[in-house]
Protein backbone atom coordinates (compact mmCIF):
# COMPACT_ATOMS: atom_id res chain seq x y z
CA UNK A 1 0.00 0.00 0.00
CA UNK A 2 3.07 2.71 1.09
CA UNK A 3 4.36 1.59 -2.28
CA UNK A 4 1.45 2.35 -4.03
CA UNK A 5 1.29 5.78 -2.58
CA UNK A 6 4.66 6.64 -3.49
CA UNK A 7 3.64 5.47 -7.32
CA UNK A 8 1.05 7.93 -7.11
CA UNK A 9 3.18 10.69 -5.60
CA UNK A 10 5.76 10.32 -8.66
CA UNK A 11 2.71 10.24 -10.71
CA UNK A 12 1.08 13.30 -9.29
CA UNK A 13 5.10 14.70 -9.26
CA UNK A 14 5.55 14.41 -12.94
CA UNK A 15 1.90 15.65 -14.36
CA UNK A 16 2.95 18.48 -12.13
CA UNK A 17 6.73 19.06 -13.60
CA UNK A 18 4.72 18.69 -16.49
CA UNK A 19 2.45 21.19 -16.66
CA UNK A 20 4.94 23.80 -15.27
CA UNK A 21 7.06 22.77 -18.37
CA UNK A 22 3.73 23.30 -20.39
CA UNK A 23 2.66 26.43 -18.64
CA UNK A 24 6.64 28.03 -18.97
CA UNK A 25 6.64 27.05 -22.54
CA UNK A 26 3.43 28.67 -23.09
CA UNK A 27 4.70 32.26 -21.24
CA UNK A 28 8.03 32.07 -23.27
CA UNK A 29 6.56 31.78 -26.65
CA UNK A 30 3.61 34.51 -25.50
CA UNK A 31 6.80 36.85 -24.38
CA UNK A 32 9.06 36.15 -27.75
CA UNK A 33 5.62 37.39 -29.67
CA UNK A 34 5.15 39.85 -27.32
CA UNK A 35 8.98 41.07 -28.17
CA UNK A 36 7.78 41.38 -31.51
CA UNK A 37 5.50 44.07 -30.75
CA UNK A 38 8.31 46.07 -29.30
CA UNK A 39 10.17 45.73 -32.39
CA UNK A 40 7.79 46.96 -34.78
CA UNK A 41 7.29 49.97 -32.01
CA UNK A 42 11.02 50.86 -32.34
CA UNK A 43 11.10 50.72 -36.13
CA UNK A 44 7.92 51.37 -37.35
CA UNK A 45 9.41 54.37 -39.10
CA UNK A 46 12.10 53.24 -41.46
CA UNK A 47 12.62 56.43 -43.16
CA UNK A 48 13.96 59.46 -42.32
CA UNK A 49 16.50 57.54 -40.05
CA UNK A 50 15.49 59.06 -36.53
CA UNK A 51 18.33 61.60 -35.27
CA UNK A 52 19.45 62.23 -38.79
CA UNK A 53 19.46 65.94 -40.19
CA UNK A 54 17.62 65.82 -43.91
CA UNK A 55 17.46 68.26 -46.46
CA UNK A 56 14.50 70.14 -46.91
CA UNK A 57 11.85 69.94 -49.74
CA UNK A 58 9.66 66.69 -50.07
CA UNK A 59 10.84 64.26 -47.69
CA UNK A 60 9.87 60.57 -48.43
CA UNK A 61 8.26 59.11 -44.80
CA UNK A 62 8.46 55.42 -44.98
CA UNK A 63 6.74 52.39 -42.48
CA UNK A 64 6.56 49.43 -41.72
CA UNK A 65 3.82 47.08 -41.60
CA UNK A 66 2.58 46.12 -38.23
CA UNK A 67 1.23 42.83 -39.59
CA UNK A 68 4.39 41.73 -40.54
CA UNK A 69 6.36 41.73 -37.64
CA UNK A 70 3.91 41.73 -34.94
CA UNK A 71 3.28 38.06 -34.11
CA UNK A 72 0.56 38.53 -32.02
CA UNK A 73 -1.44 40.84 -34.04
CA UNK A 74 -4.25 38.68 -35.39
CA UNK A 75 -6.08 38.75 -32.28
CA UNK A 76 -6.73 41.79 -32.42
CA UNK A 77 -8.80 41.51 -36.18
CA UNK A 78 -7.29 43.39 -38.93
CA UNK A 79 -5.42 46.84 -39.38
CA UNK A 80 -7.76 48.63 -40.93
CA UNK A 81 -5.38 51.69 -41.10
CA UNK A 82 -2.04 53.59 -40.61
CA UNK A 83 -2.22 57.04 -39.24
CA UNK A 84 1.10 58.99 -39.42
CA UNK A 85 1.11 61.94 -36.89
CA UNK A 86 3.79 64.68 -37.23
CA UNK A 87 4.14 67.00 -34.05
CA UNK A 88 0.50 65.51 -32.78
CA UNK A 89 -1.32 66.31 -36.16
CA UNK A 90 -2.29 63.66 -38.01
CA UNK A 91 -1.38 63.82 -41.53
CA UNK A 92 -1.46 60.94 -43.07
CA UNK A 93 -3.69 57.70 -43.81
CA UNK A 94 -2.44 54.56 -45.05
CA UNK A 95 -4.35 51.55 -46.06
CA UNK A 96 -2.85 47.91 -45.75
CA UNK A 97 -3.08 47.30 -49.70
CA UNK A 98 -1.02 50.08 -50.28
CA UNK A 99 2.24 48.43 -48.55
CA UNK A 100 4.67 46.32 -50.50
CA UNK A 101 7.88 44.43 -50.16
CA UNK A 102 10.70 47.41 -50.66
CA UNK A 103 12.89 46.30 -53.88
CA UNK A 104 16.52 46.65 -54.06
CA UNK A 105 19.13 47.47 -56.61
CA UNK A 106 21.76 45.22 -57.11
CA UNK A 107 24.31 47.75 -57.41
CA UNK A 108 24.70 51.68 -57.63
CA UNK A 109 24.81 54.46 -55.36
CA UNK A 110 21.42 54.96 -53.02
CA UNK A 111 21.41 58.17 -51.08
CA UNK A 112 25.18 58.59 -51.27
CA UNK A 113 26.11 55.55 -50.30
CA UNK A 114 27.55 52.04 -52.32
CA UNK A 115 24.73 49.45 -52.44
CA UNK A 116 28.08 47.28 -51.45
CA UNK A 117 28.59 48.99 -48.47
CA UNK A 118 24.79 49.01 -47.30
CA UNK A 119 25.11 45.23 -47.89
CA UNK A 120 27.34 44.75 -44.84
CA UNK A 121 24.84 46.65 -42.58
CA UNK A 122 22.46 44.56 -40.20
CA UNK A 123 19.68 43.02 -41.44
CA UNK A 124 16.87 46.45 -41.83
CA UNK A 125 13.20 46.03 -41.03
CA UNK A 126 12.42 46.37 -44.40
CA UNK A 127 14.02 43.27 -45.05
CA UNK A 128 11.09 41.55 -42.73
CA UNK A 129 8.43 43.54 -43.69
CA UNK A 130 6.03 45.34 -46.52
CA UNK A 131 6.54 48.98 -46.34
CA UNK A 132 4.53 52.23 -47.38
CA UNK A 133 5.96 55.41 -47.79
CA UNK A 134 4.22 59.09 -48.11
CA UNK A 135 5.41 62.43 -49.22
CA UNK A 136 5.51 65.48 -46.47
CA UNK A 137 6.74 68.63 -48.03
CA UNK A 138 8.41 70.89 -45.51
CA UNK A 139 10.79 73.76 -46.07
CA UNK A 140 11.14 75.21 -42.56
CA UNK A 141 14.77 74.00 -40.64
CA UNK A 142 12.98 72.80 -37.29
CA UNK A 143 13.05 69.19 -35.46
CA UNK A 144 9.67 67.15 -36.15
CA UNK A 145 8.50 64.08 -34.03
CA UNK A 146 6.29 61.53 -35.80
CA UNK A 147 4.59 58.62 -34.57
CA UNK A 148 2.38 56.02 -36.10
CA UNK A 149 -0.94 54.51 -35.29
CA UNK A 150 -2.23 51.21 -36.04
CA UNK A 151 -6.09 51.30 -36.28
CA UNK A 152 -7.59 47.77 -36.10
CA UNK A 153 -11.00 47.10 -37.65
CA UNK A 154 -12.43 46.33 -33.96
CA UNK A 155 -10.96 49.42 -32.53
CA UNK A 156 -8.13 48.40 -31.20
CA UNK A 157 -5.13 50.90 -31.29
CA UNK A 158 -1.16 50.14 -31.36
CA UNK A 159 0.82 53.13 -31.20
CA UNK A 160 4.64 53.41 -32.46
CA UNK A 161 7.30 54.99 -30.45
CA UNK A 162 7.89 58.57 -31.12
CA UNK A 163 11.12 59.45 -33.55
CA UNK A 164 12.69 62.77 -34.47
CA UNK A 165 13.76 63.72 -37.44
CA UNK A 166 15.59 67.07 -38.36
CA UNK A 167 14.75 68.96 -41.65
CA UNK A 168 17.72 71.67 -42.56
CA UNK A 169 18.09 73.47 -45.79
CA UNK A 170 21.75 74.75 -45.58
CA UNK A 171 23.87 72.34 -48.09
CA UNK A 172 27.65 72.20 -49.41
CA UNK A 173 28.65 73.00 -53.28
CA UNK A 174 32.29 71.17 -53.34
CA UNK A 175 34.25 69.56 -56.60
CA UNK A 176 36.97 67.15 -55.93
CA UNK A 177 39.33 69.17 -55.64
CA UNK A 178 37.32 70.96 -52.40
CA UNK A 179 36.21 68.36 -50.98
CA UNK A 180 39.59 66.14 -49.58
CA UNK A 181 40.58 68.17 -46.64
CA UNK A 182 37.27 69.27 -45.79
CA UNK A 183 35.38 67.95 -42.73
CA UNK A 184 32.12 68.09 -43.81
CA UNK A 185 30.07 66.68 -41.06
CA UNK A 186 31.63 69.71 -39.24
CA UNK A 187 29.62 71.81 -41.14
CA UNK A 188 26.32 70.94 -40.52
CA UNK A 189 24.85 70.72 -43.38
CA UNK A 190 22.12 68.21 -44.49
CA UNK A 191 23.05 67.53 -48.26
CA UNK A 192 25.74 68.34 -51.05
CA UNK A 193 26.42 68.00 -54.54
CA UNK A 194 29.69 68.13 -56.67
CA UNK A 195 28.76 69.29 -60.32
CA UNK A 196 28.68 65.43 -61.22
CA UNK A 197 26.55 62.13 -60.91
CA UNK A 198 28.86 60.47 -58.47
CA UNK A 199 28.93 60.72 -54.61
CA UNK A 200 32.27 61.09 -52.87
CA UNK A 201 33.20 58.08 -50.90
CA UNK A 202 34.73 60.37 -47.92
CA UNK A 203 33.94 59.02 -44.88
CA UNK A 204 32.67 62.66 -43.97
CA UNK A 205 30.04 63.04 -46.23
CA UNK A 206 28.36 59.37 -46.09
CA UNK A 207 25.50 60.81 -43.86
CA UNK A 208 24.59 63.97 -46.26
CA UNK A 209 22.37 63.60 -49.13
CA UNK A 210 23.65 63.74 -52.29
CA UNK A 211 22.47 65.60 -55.38
CA UNK A 212 23.47 64.34 -59.07
CA UNK A 213 23.50 67.05 -61.31
CA UNK A 214 23.48 66.06 -65.00
CA UNK A 215 25.98 68.57 -66.45
CA UNK A 216 25.76 67.83 -70.64
CA UNK A 217 23.03 66.57 -72.40
CA UNK A 218 25.33 63.73 -73.96
CA UNK A 219 23.69 60.22 -74.96
CA UNK A 220 25.75 58.46 -72.01
CA UNK A 221 24.30 61.33 -69.18
CA UNK A 222 21.21 61.26 -70.21
CA UNK A 223 20.61 56.95 -69.65
CA UNK A 224 21.78 57.79 -66.36
CA UNK A 225 18.45 59.02 -65.53
CA UNK A 226 16.45 56.67 -65.74
CA UNK A 227 19.01 54.72 -62.97
CA UNK A 228 18.65 57.83 -60.61
CA UNK A 229 15.43 57.34 -59.25
CA UNK A 230 15.93 53.20 -58.72
CA UNK A 231 18.98 53.76 -56.87
CA UNK A 232 17.27 55.95 -54.46
CA UNK A 233 17.50 59.77 -55.62
CA UNK A 234 14.84 62.22 -55.39
CA UNK A 235 16.32 65.53 -57.37
CA UNK A 236 18.15 65.98 -60.01
CA UNK A 237 20.19 69.28 -60.68
CA UNK A 238 20.44 70.10 -64.28
CA UNK A 239 23.09 71.87 -66.29
CA UNK A 240 25.42 74.33 -64.91
CA UNK A 241 25.45 77.91 -65.83
CA UNK A 242 24.57 76.91 -69.86
CA UNK A 243 25.01 80.83 -70.49
CA UNK A 244 28.58 80.94 -70.37
CA UNK A 245 31.14 79.62 -72.35
CA UNK A 246 33.28 78.00 -69.99
CA UNK A 247 30.61 76.01 -68.10
CA UNK A 248 27.88 73.93 -69.78
CA UNK A 249 27.63 75.98 -72.54
CA UNK A 250 24.65 75.42 -74.04
CA UNK A 251 22.16 77.53 -75.86
CA UNK A 252 18.19 77.76 -75.09
CA UNK A 253 17.55 75.32 -78.10
CA UNK A 254 19.70 73.03 -77.20
CA UNK A 255 18.53 72.53 -73.32
CA UNK A 256 14.95 72.52 -74.37
CA UNK A 257 15.31 70.07 -77.15
CA UNK A 258 16.77 67.91 -74.62
CA UNK A 259 14.61 68.16 -72.05
CA UNK A 260 11.99 65.80 -73.03
CA UNK A 261 14.40 63.05 -71.06
CA UNK A 262 14.09 64.32 -67.93
CA UNK A 263 10.31 64.07 -67.98
CA UNK A 264 8.66 61.23 -66.20
CA UNK A 265 11.46 59.80 -64.45
CA UNK A 266 10.06 59.39 -61.16
CA UNK A 267 12.63 62.42 -59.66
CA UNK A 268 12.15 66.20 -59.42
CA UNK A 269 14.26 68.22 -61.97
CA UNK A 270 15.45 71.61 -61.36
CA UNK A 271 15.57 74.38 -63.91
CA UNK A 272 19.24 75.36 -65.67
CA UNK A 273 21.52 77.31 -63.27
CA UNK A 274 22.17 80.35 -65.31
CA UNK A 275 25.16 82.49 -64.27
CA UNK A 276 22.91 85.51 -64.20
CA UNK A 277 19.74 84.78 -61.82
CA UNK A 278 16.73 84.70 -63.60
CA UNK A 279 15.56 88.69 -63.33
CA UNK A 280 18.63 89.55 -65.17
CA UNK A 281 18.59 86.51 -67.45
CA UNK A 282 16.71 87.69 -70.31
CA UNK A 283 18.85 86.26 -72.74
CA UNK A 284 18.94 82.85 -71.68
CA UNK A 285 16.92 81.45 -68.52
CA UNK A 286 13.58 83.81 -69.17
CA UNK A 287 13.31 82.51 -72.81
CA UNK A 288 14.14 79.25 -71.68
CA UNK A 289 11.07 79.30 -69.13
CA UNK A 290 8.76 80.89 -71.47
CA UNK A 291 9.70 78.07 -74.02
CA UNK A 292 9.00 75.34 -71.20
CA UNK A 293 5.51 76.86 -69.86
CA UNK A 294 4.22 77.16 -73.54
CA UNK A 295 4.84 73.06 -74.11
CA UNK A 296 1.91 70.92 -71.66
CA UNK A 297 4.52 67.89 -71.86
CA UNK A 298 7.98 69.67 -69.99
CA UNK A 299 8.26 71.10 -66.68
CA UNK A 300 10.53 71.68 -63.84
CA UNK A 301 9.62 71.44 -60.28
CA UNK A 302 12.45 74.06 -58.64
CA UNK A 303 14.42 76.72 -59.68
CA UNK A 304 18.04 76.66 -59.13
CA UNK A 305 19.83 79.75 -58.76
CA UNK A 306 23.23 81.32 -58.92
CA UNK A 307 24.02 84.67 -57.31
CA UNK A 308 27.35 86.83 -56.68
CA UNK A 309 27.95 90.48 -56.36
CA UNK A 310 30.19 92.82 -53.69
CA UNK A 311 27.39 94.94 -52.33
CA UNK A 312 27.49 93.22 -48.96
CA UNK A 313 25.80 96.37 -46.94
CA UNK A 314 22.19 95.82 -45.59
CA UNK A 315 21.21 97.29 -48.49
CA UNK A 316 23.01 94.58 -50.56
CA UNK A 317 21.60 92.15 -48.18
CA UNK A 318 18.35 93.05 -49.06
CA UNK A 319 18.48 93.59 -52.44
CA UNK A 320 19.84 90.09 -52.47
CA UNK A 321 16.28 88.57 -50.75
CA UNK A 322 14.53 91.16 -52.99
CA UNK A 323 15.78 89.43 -56.02
CA UNK A 324 15.10 85.65 -54.42
CA UNK A 325 11.70 87.42 -53.75
CA UNK A 326 11.09 88.30 -57.26
CA UNK A 327 11.66 85.34 -59.14
CA UNK A 328 9.60 83.39 -56.87
CA UNK A 329 6.94 86.19 -58.20
CA UNK A 330 8.05 85.04 -62.12
CA UNK A 331 7.48 81.90 -61.78
CA UNK A 332 5.82 80.38 -58.07
CA UNK A 333 8.33 77.32 -57.68
CA UNK A 334 10.41 76.04 -55.13
CA UNK A 335 13.78 77.99 -55.42
CA UNK A 336 17.63 76.22 -54.11
CA UNK A 337 20.12 78.38 -54.11
CA UNK A 338 22.90 76.26 -55.21
CA UNK A 339 25.63 79.02 -55.48
CA UNK A 340 26.14 81.78 -53.59
CA UNK A 341 28.75 84.27 -52.03
CA UNK A 342 30.32 87.85 -52.37
CA UNK A 343 32.50 88.27 -55.45
CA UNK A 344 35.47 91.34 -55.41
CA UNK A 345 36.04 91.22 -52.10
CA UNK A 346 39.90 89.36 -51.55
CA UNK A 347 39.73 89.73 -47.60
CA UNK A 348 42.97 91.08 -47.70
CA UNK A 349 42.04 92.69 -44.00
CA UNK A 350 39.78 92.04 -41.14
CA UNK A 351 37.29 95.13 -42.26
CA UNK A 352 36.68 93.23 -45.26
CA UNK A 353 36.59 89.76 -43.97
CA UNK A 354 34.24 91.19 -41.79
CA UNK A 355 31.96 92.61 -44.58
CA UNK A 356 31.21 89.11 -46.06
CA UNK A 357 30.89 88.02 -42.83
CA UNK A 358 28.11 90.54 -41.66
CA UNK A 359 26.49 89.72 -45.29
CA UNK A 360 26.03 86.55 -43.95
CA UNK A 361 24.31 87.34 -40.93
CA UNK A 362 22.15 88.88 -42.77
CA UNK A 363 21.03 86.64 -45.79
CA UNK A 364 20.93 83.23 -44.29
CA UNK A 365 18.01 84.31 -41.37
CA UNK A 366 16.40 85.76 -45.03
CA UNK A 367 16.10 82.46 -46.33
CA UNK A 368 15.45 80.64 -43.55
CA UNK A 369 12.31 82.45 -42.63
CA UNK A 370 11.14 82.35 -46.61
CA UNK A 371 9.07 78.96 -47.11
CA UNK A 372 9.99 79.25 -50.75
CA UNK A 373 13.51 78.57 -50.50
CA UNK A 374 13.47 75.07 -49.53
CA UNK A 375 17.66 74.99 -49.81
CA UNK A 376 20.78 76.89 -50.33
CA UNK A 377 24.57 76.57 -50.30
CA UNK A 378 27.44 78.63 -50.16
CA UNK A 379 29.97 79.02 -52.27
CA UNK A 380 33.51 79.42 -50.97
CA UNK A 381 36.11 80.60 -53.00
CA UNK A 382 39.70 79.63 -51.75
CA UNK A 383 40.70 81.41 -48.80
CA UNK A 384 43.71 82.78 -50.75
CA UNK A 385 41.73 83.59 -53.94
CA UNK A 386 43.06 87.52 -55.04
CA UNK A 387 39.74 88.16 -55.75
CA UNK A 388 37.22 86.38 -53.64
CA UNK A 389 39.32 85.07 -50.75
CA UNK A 390 36.73 87.01 -48.58
CA UNK A 391 34.08 84.25 -48.80
CA UNK A 392 35.99 81.26 -48.05
CA UNK A 393 34.10 79.16 -45.80
CA UNK A 394 37.51 76.94 -45.18
CA UNK A 395 41.18 76.68 -46.16
CA UNK A 396 41.32 73.78 -49.28
CA UNK A 397 44.43 72.48 -48.12
CA UNK A 398 43.97 72.31 -44.79
CA UNK A 399 40.80 71.82 -44.14
CA UNK A 400 40.83 74.76 -41.36
CA UNK A 401 37.58 76.63 -41.16
CA UNK A 402 37.68 80.46 -41.42
CA UNK A 403 36.04 82.60 -39.10
CA UNK A 404 32.94 82.85 -42.02
CA UNK A 405 32.99 79.29 -42.03
CA UNK A 406 32.41 78.82 -38.39
CA UNK A 407 29.68 81.09 -39.12
CA UNK A 408 28.44 78.45 -41.25
CA UNK A 409 28.39 75.89 -39.47
CA UNK A 410 26.62 77.61 -36.75
CA UNK A 411 23.52 78.35 -38.79
CA UNK A 412 20.42 76.66 -40.17
CA UNK A 413 20.36 73.84 -38.05
CA UNK A 414 17.48 72.59 -36.19
CA UNK A 415 16.61 72.74 -32.67
CA UNK A 416 18.34 69.93 -30.61
CA UNK A 417 20.13 68.72 -33.22
CA UNK A 418 23.05 66.15 -31.80
CA UNK A 419 21.95 67.31 -28.16
CA UNK A 420 22.50 64.06 -26.23
CA UNK A 421 20.19 64.85 -23.75
CA UNK A 422 17.35 64.46 -26.75
CA UNK A 423 15.85 61.02 -27.22
CA UNK A 424 15.14 60.60 -31.02
CA UNK A 425 13.19 57.25 -30.09
CA UNK A 426 11.43 57.58 -27.26
CA UNK A 427 8.55 55.78 -25.68
CA UNK A 428 5.01 57.08 -26.95
CA UNK A 429 2.87 58.52 -24.20
CA UNK A 430 -0.31 57.30 -26.29
CA UNK A 431 -0.96 53.79 -24.85
CA UNK A 432 -2.36 50.75 -26.56
CA UNK A 433 -5.89 50.17 -26.88
CA UNK A 434 -6.18 46.55 -26.93
CA UNK A 435 -9.90 44.73 -27.85
CA UNK A 436 -9.60 41.22 -27.68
Amino acid sequence: MKNIKKLIAAIIMCCFGAAIGIVGIFVNDNSKKEDTLIKWKENALVNPTPGKMIGAGNIDITIANLEDIYENSGKYGKVNEYNIYIDGEKQFAIKPDEFAKEEKEDEGFVSGMKLEDMTKKEESISDIASVATVEFHCAKTNSYEIYIEADYDNGSKIYSDVFTIYISKKGLCVNKDMSRELAADKMNASWYYNWDITPFNYYSFENMEYIPMMWTYSSTETKMIERLEKTGYKYLLTYNEPDFTDQSNLTVDEVVDAWPDFMNKGIQISSPATALCPPWSKDWFQPFMEQIDADDNLSIDFIALHHYWNWYSDEGVQAFLDLIDQTYEMYHKPIWITEFAISGDPGKNQEQLDAVIGYMKGVIPGLEERDYVERYAWFSFGSRDSRNGASALYDISTGEFTELGKLYSSVGIPAGYQDDSVDVIKENDIKDILIK
